[in-house]
């Protein structure tokens, strides 16, 4: 009999998790598990508050390989899920019988039509926080003491590093589109104690856009919509994620991370696009939750192949945490596109997220850690 191959597209945490589980239930063929060309996988968690700060290196931050699998860092650039190929940045073309797409996200670009954006990157003073390339980048800038930096956008990863980098002693301004910045992750009344934490710390100015750059021997002016021009040492760009290549819009999946109209390929973390009833579709790119994917993606496709019992319907229930200014934001599963937000406590903040069905599908607090970890197993239950 043939061997099988499954092919896992992507060695980040949706990709090992995949991988892992596949051998951890007993799968006897060849798993190949694909990554970046020249670049060990690593947890992306620790970009920031690890490399960034300069409390680890990016050898330290490496995933190992998943004992039983092969892993081949060699870039997918395509693959044709008819053909069951994929096509390597080497040149090489691969086949499999199955594949796990889980290729994840990469950050979000300012519009390279802004005035003097181009030049300000090419001088190293913008950049991205998402890679160990970028943090490394940031580290060394910073290196020389106490800087001017500008981070654009208040998500959890600009906020974060704003929090990180005031803590580490730096003149941070933070500038974000949106007046109360976080609004779809957190629910408006924990992302207005947010707003209000970093208003207490550093410089905001929120319901602001970037217009324009202008790069000097020594600085970076930021030209904001409002004809405001702020002086920087630094400017990082923190505007979310897109999936990555090579499938840049995401891939649509069902409810067991199967690919729409293919039998054989599945997908899990940033790159998959989930449904959410009504229609409603959603990505979401956070660690533990892509690393959930991952093995609910490979429990699905061994029961495809009738090794292992249906796992279900993927629910997002995963816990995620951030910590700013000295305070602990922390939630568990997602807040869904048009879902019901209500108060399940006031002291400690605890926000819940529940579909108009009222069943729970979300939950968040502000120091809280010990109540999101019990209401993380009453989530998606009516």
């Amino acid at each position: 009999m043939r061997e099988l191959t499954i092919a896992v597209i992507g060695s980040g945490a949706a990709g090992t998790s995949a991988a892992r589980t596949l051998v951890g239930l007993g799968f006897g063929g060849r798993i190949l598990v694909i990554g970046e060309t020249g670049r060990a996988p690593y947890n992306r968690t620790l970009v920031d508050k690890g490399l960034m700060t300069g409390l680890l290196t990016a050898e330290q931050m490496a995933l190992p390989a998943v004992a039983g699998t092969e892993r081949l860092l060699d870039t997918a650039l395509g693959f044709d899920a008819s053909a069951s190929s994929i096509r390597l940045a080497s040149g090489a073309e691969l086949r499999f019988d199955a594949a796990i797409v889980a290729t994840g996200s990469r950050p979000r670009l300012l519009e390279t039509a802004l005035p003097g954006l181009p030049e300000a990157i090419a001088t190293g003073r913008v950049t991205t926080l998402h890679s160990t390339r970028d943090a490394e980048a940031i580290r060394g800038r910073l290196a020389v003491g106490p800087r001017r930096v500008t981070v654009l956008g208040a998500g959890l990863v600009g906020s974060e590093a704003a929090s990180l980098l005031h803590e580490a002693g730096h003149q941070v301004t933070l500038v974000a589109r949106s007046k109360v910045p976080l609004v779809p992750a957190l629910g408006r009344a924990v992302a207005e104690q947010v707003a209000d934490l970093h208003r207490g710390h550093v410089t905001t100015l929120f319901g602001r856009t970037a217009a324009a750059f202008k790069h000097h021997s020594d600085q970076v002016d930021l030209l904001l919509d409002d004809g405001r021009v702020i002086e920087s040492d630094l400017v990082i760009v923190a505007h979310g994620t897109v999936a990555s290549p090579p499938a840049s819009e995401g891939l649509i999946v069902d409810d067991r991370l199967r690919a729409h109209g293919e039998a054989s390929l599945y997908a899990a973390g940033g790159v998959a696009v989930l449904p959410f009833g009504d229609g409603r579709r959603l990505r979401i790119d956070h660690w533990d939750d892509a690393a959930a994917q991952g093995a609910h993606a490979a429990r699905s496709l061994l029961h495809s192949l009738g090794q292992v019992d249906d796992p279900g319907p993927y629910r997002a229930s995963s816990r995620f945490s951030i910590r700013l200014h000295g305070t602990t934001i922390a939630g568990a599963g997602v807040a869904v596109p048009g879902v019901v937000e209500r108060a399940a406590s006031y002291e400690p903040l605890i926000t819940v997220f529940e579909s108009t069905e009222g069943t729970p599908t979300g939950v968040v607090g502000v120091n809280a850690a010990r109540q999101i970890q019990d209401w993380s197993t009453r989530l998606h239950r009516t």
